[in-house]
């Protein structure tokens, strides 16, 4: 088994392909079930103390595959209410 040190926490233990599924199932559906995005499942994983090279792609990968998860989420961008322009003449007196 490799070890990876880690500078925030805990050491992380590096797994291979099977085991990453098996980890980010359980982080994203089954005990945790908190349908993260891409970034924040990576995140998790590496608090709860795992590690492999590829984890953030994988991860966002797997958290594109739930449709209910994507449709949801917020829209970057967009204010949160609709702006309202207010014009008033030069030197701001009304």
């Amino acid at each position: 088994m490799l070890i990876r040190k880690s500078y925030s926490g805990p050491h992380l233990t590096c797994i291979k392909y099977p085991q990453t599924l098996e980890v980010l199932c359980k982080i994203h559906d089954r005990e945790c079930g908190n349908h993260a995005g891409g970034r924040s499942l990576a995140q998790k994983a590496l608090s709860i103390g795992y590690f492999w090279p590829t984890m953030r792609q994988d991860s966002t990968e797997y958290a594109r595959r739930f449709d209910r998860c994507q449709r949801y989420k917020p829209v970057p961008g967009l204010p949160a209410k609709e702006y309202h322009m207010q014009n008033s003449p030069w030197p701001f007196m009304q």
